[in-house]
């Protein structure tokens, strides 16, 4: 793997300084119709268009990577305002949380997307990079010294080299999306955490919450009671004043306290 990573610039610099000792009109597009050896021409532009659409998807990519570090930025942002133990902003927190996590969601599936279009732009750019191999290597032999290169072999090596610079710097934009996407993994990490252990602080003061809405609802209902009773013992003793009631029915006295934790 190391040879060959070597061989690849060495090949490509050495094209170049090749194709640079040909005079300007020995690089004509005459020579590009009268080039000797059959598929030599062919073969360049093939490389040519290859490296232009490999251009166009790297400065894609460049442009989409930007994006997606800033949106890490903003996520990891959100992250870090987000409160969830902020009990009088909890209902408003977590419709945030809730927010956050679509945001969140979405933002790793445009990655997702992001970084497979880089490895296919990649691994066009390496079929791209072995066909100029296999050109250099049927075609740019040194032993061929009354071979005039066609103008189209230096704009293909021009181009390759072009590729060659955009590719590194696809490799240096991917390095960026990932330890962006690293530093918000961290902070959404420490979030859910806060999360979770909020819910579990929650947990025992929702329990207290139902006992005392219990506790009201029974003093109300006691209340209730007390008071028809009230009214049932004044009844009772206007009309054994009257003389309507002649047997005296035992009533004793109702009385009770709620207690509160």
């Amino acid at each position: 793997m190391k040879t060959g990573r070597v061989f690849k610039p060495v090949l490509l610099a050495a094209v170049l300084l090749a194709s640079a000792f040909y005079p300007v009109q020995a690089r004509s597009k005459d020579s590009d119709e009268t080039c000797c050896q059959p598929g030599r021409v062919e073969s360049a532009k093939a490389i040519i268009a290859q490296a232009e659409t490999f251009k166009m998807k790297a400065s894609q990519f460049h442009t989409d990577s930007a994006s997606l570090i800033r949106d890490a930025a903003k996520l990891r942002g959100q992250a870090a305002s987000i409160d969830p133990n902020a009990r009088k902003t909890y209902e408003a927190d977590l419709a945030a949380f809730t927010e956050h996590a679509n945001a969140y969601r979405a933002h790793q599936a445009e990655v997702e997307r992001t970084i497979g279009f880089c490895k296919a732009a990649q691994a066009e750019y390496e079929q791209m990079l072995a066909q100029f191999t296999l050109h250099t290597q049927m075609f740019h032999q040194q032993n061929l010294p009354n071979v005039r290169p066609p103008h189209v072999c230096h704009q293909m090596g021009i181009s390759t080299a072009e590729s060659q610079k955009l590719n590194n710097q696809m490799r240096v934009d991917a390095e960026r999306v990932a330890n962006s996407e690293v530093e918000l993994a961290d902070a959404e990490n420490k979030l859910n955490v806060a999360a979770a252990r909020n819910a579990s602080a929650d947990a025992p003061l929702a329990a207290r919450s139902k006992v005392l809405d219990a506790e009201r609802q029974l003093t109300g209902e006691f209340a209730a009671l007390k008071t028809e009773y009230d009214l049932l013992s004044n009844e009772h003793q206007a009309l054994t004043a009257s003389g309507t009631l002649k047997d005296k029915p035992v009533i004793s006295k109702v009385s009770g306290k709620v207690k509160t934790k």
